[in-house]
């Protein structure tokens, strides 16, 4: 069975754009990357909000979580590079894959939508995520080069 995403997922990028990483309507389980950087010189870590939505600004989109990136080499302003591969799943189950360096494995992160929901339900996404984050990918999503995206420090 095919199942196509009813809202963009990404994250805000440093001047508060929404980056659509696998955008609406794209057949799930699919998956994306995009490659970020730093704002400045030296920069301890980098903060990810992820969001789900369709506006161009973030802040008027649904938010997801807040991630602080902080296991990457220091260097001047734009030379790290972190790839984030973004998983979608059927039922709003989301993954992200945190690569700090060429070659090594992922560090994996799961998203769920927490608002409002009973703590059973969370349960049962919980046991959802472990089972789908071994489930194939069947689509690599594609659409215009991202680009490196710079994301601002935690403070």
């Amino acid at each position: 069975m095919t199942v196509n995403s009813k809202w963009s997922l990404g994250f805000a990028s440093r001047s508060g754009d929404f980056i659509a990483v696998i955008p609406k309507g794209s057949h799930l389980p699919a998956r994306r990357s995009v490659t970020v950087t730093t704002a400045v010189d030296a920069q301890p870590n980098m903060k990810l909000s992820i969001y789900m939505g369709e506006s161009s600004k973030a802040e008027d989109n649904y938010p997801l979580s807040n991630i602080r990136l902080e296991c990457f080499e220091k260097g001047a302003a734009g030379v790290p590079r972190i790839k984030l591969t973004f998983y979608a799943y059927e039922h709003s189950v989301f993954r992200i894959g945190v690569c700090y360096k060429e070659g090594e494995p992922e560090q994996d992160i799961s998203i769920i939508p927490a608002t409002g929901l009973s703590e059973e339900y969370m349960n049962r996404m919980r046991e959802m995520v472990n089972k789908m984050t071994s489930q194939a990918i069947s689509q690599e999503v594609g659409g215009p080069d991202l680009g490196v995206v710079t994301l601002s420090v935690v403070v």
